[in-house]
């Protein structure tokens, strides 16, 4: 009788995740905290979509295959499946379970952090953005992306709010690719520990060009890939290669060298005509999908 009873439980209350939808998972809704399951199954065992449905008022729970998605797997650092990681809050590292593969166990793991993390409880933004329905909330997949998108949406965040630092902006005609942006994470990080203890600070982006063509335009730049450090203080201005530079472009080395220019101070900034940035495109949300009988993961 359980068994027929599992197997007739929900599965839309299970998100499959891959690398076009993870950020948006886990930035919609910020303030419910996310339950991921990393296994080799493609679908939800019987006691994961349990879990799913006792706790789908305070939780969302998504599923990675970590053999169709060895990048996630990479991103989270599982190296083995089964394994069971809850995000808290958006920004926040990841819990792993590490007790009894066993339903009771799991589910009293999880109700410990349902009474601490539940909706409302005070994290990211929803106090401020007010309360949204599950089809309502708004994503924010720049809050984890380690190379954020300059969009409508994300701009204020990720560069022109006022905060400290310049923004390395990336300039892509179409898709950052992989090999782009770990290049980029890799400049990223090596910079930010330089960096750590002279005050200075700064804020990787990148920003596609076909979709904002006019930003291109106020660069000056007809090229691409490219790269601009952008001073977002004040004065709206901008460094970019030298007109008549035919040695760097925009590759790995090309960004290094630019940053380097410009903490080295012999960086030539250019006023932003107007003082006034481009209006950023609008784009579409994405549309939100929806998707062994023993105690087994």
């Amino acid at each position: 009788m359980k068994k027929a009873v599992l197997r007739y439980l929900p599965t839309e209350l299970v998100k499959k995740l891959d690398t076009a939808n993870v950020d948006t998972f886990l930035t919609t809704d910020a303030s419910m905290p996310k339950v991921l399951l990393f296994t080799e199954k493609d679908t939800p065992p019987p006691m994961f979509k349990a879990l799913s449905n006792e706790f789908r008022k305070e939780m969302q729970f998504g599923l990675v295959n970590v053999k169709k998605q060895a990048d996630l797997a990479k991103r989270f650092g599982v190296k083995k499946a089964p394994k069971i990681l809850l995000q808290q809050a958006v920004g926040k590292k990841p819990e792993a379970y590490k007790g009894e593969i066993s339903y009771i166990p799991i589910a009293d793991w999880v109700n410990l952090h349902r009474e601490t993390f539940s909706r409302g409880g005070g994290f990211e933004e929803s106090a401020k953005t007010g309360s949204y329905s599950e089809s309502e909330a708004p994503s924010r997949p720049w809050l984890v992306q380690e190379i954020p998108e300059v969009t409508k949406r994300s701009a204020k965040h990720v560069c022109f709010d006022g905060g400290e630092g310049h923004c390395v902006i990336f300039l892509k005609d179409g898709q950052l690719s992989k090999e782009e942006e770990d290049g980029l994470v890799e400049l990223k990080n090596r910079f930010t520990s330089q960096l750590e203890n002279r005050g200075a600070k700064l804020r990787w982006v990148w920003l596609d060009v076909s979709k904002e063509p006019a930003w291109a335009e106020m660069f000056g730049i007809a090229k691409f890939p490219n790269v601009v450090v952008f001073n977002p203080h004040k004065r709206l201005r901008f460094c970019k290669f030298d007109d008549d530079d035919e040695e760097h472009k925009g590759d790995k080395d090309g960004v290094e060298y630019l940053v380097e220019k410009v903490l080295g101070g012999d960086g030539r900034f250019k006023i932003v005509k107007g003082q006034k940035l481009p209006e950023l495109s609008d784009r579409e949300e994405e549309g939100k999908k929806t998707q062994s009988e023993r105690d087994e993961l």
